[in-house]
């Protein structure tokens, strides 16, 4: 209050840090649903407002005698701030000029794609008594024209479903045995899945899941259909290109696509935890906490692939060649637009904001 400044303190190892001031008699402080600050003052009975953290107070509503601490209404469209002097109770919008939130609801609606579909291969509890989530958690094609939608399944197996019908899947690859997934530890288990472009040509296909016979690994393989079944995988036909040690089980990242450019762009999160304590994100000597790139199409220096001549970091001492970009905590999901060729990554935030 006497100096009107507001710090952030850290509860991990204490030390704090000034992130706003001239707000004499700052008093009362509350956040919204959309990351905003919102400070009242006891001596001024002003009000102002913080948009975004590093940004510099806004002033938003004044006049009153003795601004103590305020509130927000149930939908945040609102401040309460009562007035000790005055004796009054005042509601004031939360609406910042140049920073306006469009909470209007979207013009979508949510159906479902296949009901009652039938998935091939999975109990959901009618046989046994013992209920088993149909976790699918990924949805691709295989880009041969078939218009063939294909699911991951979360702890391992892959269906097919033909949308001439939609009633039931079938099974296109499964690999349970090697694949670790616990309800406890949900990061976990079949994350990725990528169609080769060519892959009408060669069959091959690119799979990233967490391993089951050694602890904390993720890993990056390549598979092929069978020799004489198009319409399956073969599980026998793994072949692993990158293992990712990572020290906790959660942050695992996973999704993995192709380029315009034919490249294969393969994402981990920082290694787990919470706050990054290894400060992967930030280390280029690890695979953790990036986006990585490589060529599927050759192998080169020992590897079951090659390095873009073009990557940011092929030809840097002490960085790993794959890595695109780095600073990541958990990218969960990516996509490329299919116009621009851009990638799109959605960030896993910690305690408050998510990325795009």
């Amino acid at each position: 209050m006497g100096r009107g400044e507001l710090w952030r303190v850290y509860n991990s190892d204490g030390h704090s840090e000034k992130i706003a001031e001239g707000m004499e008699g700052a008093d009362g402080l509350v956040w919204d649903y959309w990351g905003r600050l919102f400070i009242t003052s006891w001596t001024q009975g002003k009000t102002w407002a913080i948009p975004r953290p590093g940004m510099k107070p806004i002033l938003i509503g004044e006049g009153l005698k003795s601004a103590a601490d305020c509130c927000l209404d149930a939908a945040s469209k609102t401040i309460l701030i009562p007035d000790m002097k005055a004796g009054t109770l005042t509601e004031l919008s939360t609406k910042i000029p140049g920073w306006e939130v469009d909470d209007s609801a979207l013009a979508v609606e949510i159906a479902p794609a296949f009901p009652g579909i039938k998935w091939a291969d999975w109990d959901d509890g009618s046989e046994t008594g013992k209920v088993e989530p149909f976790r699918g958690i990924l949805l691709t094609h295989f880009g041969d024209g078939s218009n063939r939608i294909v699911v991951g399944e979360q702890r391992g197996t892959i269906h097919i479903v033909d949308p001439k019908d939609p009633t039931k899947s079938t099974v296109f690859m499964n690999i349970r045995d090697r694949v670790k997934y616990s309800d406890k530890q949900n990061e976990e288990g079949f994350l990725g899945l990528a169609f080769s472009p060519k892959f009408k040509e060669n069959g091959e296909f690119y799979v990233f899941y967490t391993e089951q016979k050694q602890n904390l690994v993720n890993v990056l393989s390549r598979f092929k259909v069978k020799k004489d079944n198009k319409n399956e995988g073969d599980p026998a036909s793994e072949e692993q290109l990158i293992r990712f040690e990572k020290p906790f089980w959660n942050h695992d990242g996973g999704t993995i696509a192709f380029g315009k450019d034919g490249m294969l762009y393969i994402t981990h999160g920082d290694g787990g935890a919470g706050g990054d304590p290894q400060e992967n994100g930030q280390k280029m000597s690890t695979h953790l906490g990036k986006i990585l790139r490589i060529d599927v199409n050759k192998k080169e220096g020992g590897k079951q692939y090659a390095i873009p001549s073009d990557n940011p970091f092929a030809k840097k001492d002490g960085v790993k060649p794959e890595i695109y970009a780095y600073g990541f905590r958990n990218i969960w999901r990516f996509a490329f637009d299919q116009k621009t060729g851009e990638l799109w990554a959605g960030e896993v935030g910690q305690n408050l904001f998510e990325e795009i």
